[in-house]
């Protein structure tokens, strides 16, 4: 379990266990290309839409989490040495909207301010915002990413 906490008080949480064949990261040279990562925490989607009845409710909950396990995915390829982590290169969002929702860049800058404050002197990241119709185990959100490493 990882424990830094950022000067926004985000806890990195326990990493989820992969749900399918794969490996949740792979360093090559001076990256980290973590696989996708989904809201989950002990084995369960938060934020579940039924629960809340509000989409942006639970999509923003819901990239926060994942973004979180994204960054300790990350961590976890570097020995839960988060310094080595230089910045986050590019960051893939994909988000299960509404029919007619069009705000999907707003709604992924949730995932934006979390990586900026983890990595504060890196000027930002790429970022790929995607509507898409279904994600694994009914979330309303997935995100994957490149970290560069020292």
């Amino acid at each position: 379990m990882m424990n830094k906490i950022t000067n926004n008080s985000y806890r990195l949480p326990k990493l989820p266990i992969p749900i399918g064949i794969y490996q949740p990261f792979r360093k090559v040279n001076n990256q980290i290309y973590v696989s996708g990562q989904l809201p989950i925490s002990n084995g369960k989607i938060v934020a579940d839409i039924k629960e809340t009845n509000d989409f942006i409710v639970s999509a923003e909950k819901q990239l926060e989490l994942a973004t979180l396990n994204l960054i300790a995915q990350a961590a976890s390829a570097v020995n839960s040495d988060i310094k080595k982590i230089k910045s986050c290169i590019r960051l893939n969002i994909y988000i299960v909207a509404p029919t007619n929702y069009t705000d999907h860049s707003s709604l992924a800058n949730t995932s934006s301010k979390i990586l900026n404050d983890f990595f504060p002197e890196t000027h930002g990241h790429a970022r790929t915002t995607i509507g898409v119709q279904s994600l694994p185990m009914g979330s309303l959100i997935e995100v994957d990413g490149i970290f560069e490493i020292i």
